[in-house]
């Protein structure tokens, strides 16, 4: 009957509302949740570019064989932390015999 047809169609209207609440409420999570990502990864971005600026002032250059993902090239199989080369006449750290945590000795 037609009185049974409506019932049905408003089940059907209240089960779309409360999914399109539910739907709401999670993208305003996902909003949130990307905002504070952004934010994150601005930090992130603005101290690298800090390390960066420090590095070329001190006169050290980061092995550009390196490859971007962080994995080492061929000729550098196996070995995990990029290489500097660092000019000594920038490196005071070179002229004081400093010591560093993984050498274990002067250099």
């Amino acid at each position: 009957t037609l009185k049974d047809v409506l019932l049905e169609l408003e089940e059907q209207l209240a089960e779309s509302r409360r999914q399109y609440e539910e739907k709401s409420k999670e993208l305003e999570r996902q909003k949130y949740a990307h905002s504070i990502l952004q934010f994150q990864f601005n930090e992130v971005k603005e101290v690298l570019q800090q390390r960066e600026q420090m590095l070329m002032e001190h006169g050290i250059i980061l092995n550009s064989e390196i490859a971007t993902n962080g994995e080492a090239s061929d000729e550098n199989e196996g070995y995990l932390e990029p290489y500097v080369k660092v000019n000594s006449e920038t490196s005071p750290a070179l002229k004081t015999g400093a010591v560093y945590p993984d050498s274990k000795s002067a250099v």
